[in-house]
């Protein structure tokens, strides 16, 4: 989190209250972002954690979805261990405290958790821009690998262009400043 000497962002004062309010264990007591930043983050291009995951327990997870599509390695299914240097439980338990739930029912949370993992992730740790996956294949193999942060301009669709912005402009809302 920031120093004290400098405001926070509304992202990290944010995360700062969800660790606070998660203290208290009500499902329906949660700190939501304002109006504008939703609107601002409507807009905005998918960057950063380049995968999605699925929360299978305390302890594991595994890749559901790969942004970055032409990747070999990091496939569907395949555990993942370690993101840099953070073990997959650490970070299920850090990003976890950031979701309210009701006492100790954790399938709300690991549901939410693997529905936006990325977007925790970026959350709380925005600087991140290469991250290093300690993961263990369908195999069985042990493996070691590196990815910069997903952008837009590196997509691997980036030749069909005119079509995206046909969906684009079909699943979002005329641009208007929200209230």
């Amino acid at each position: 989190f920031p120093s004290h000497d400098s405001p926070p962002t509304e992202i990290a004062f944010r995360n700062i209250l969800n660790q606070t309010v998660g203290v208290i264990r009500c499902g329906h007591t949660s700190v939501r972002p304002s109006k504008k930043h939703n609107w601002y983050m409507l807009w905005q291009p998918p960057q950063g954690f380049p995968l999605g995951l699925k929360v299978m327990d305390d302890s594991t997870l595994l890749i559901t979805s790969n942004l970055y599509r032409t990747d070999t390695i990091l496939n569907r299914g395949v555990q993942i261990l370690s993101i840099n240097q953070y073990s997959a439980k650490h970070l299920i338990d850090t990003l976890s405290s950031l979701i309210p739930i009701d006492g100790n029912a954790r399938g709300f949370s690991d549901q939410n958790l693997s529905n936006l993992f990325s977007r925790f992730y970026n959350n709380l740790f925005p600087n991140d821009s290469l991250y290093h996956f300690v993961l263990k294949d369908t195999s069985g193999l042990i493996q070691s690998i590196s990815r910069v942060g997903y952008t837009e301009e590196g997509d691997t669709l980036s030749v069909i262009k005119t079509s995206s912005k046909i969906v684009k402009s079909r699943l979002r809302p005329k641009r208007k400043t929200p209230n």
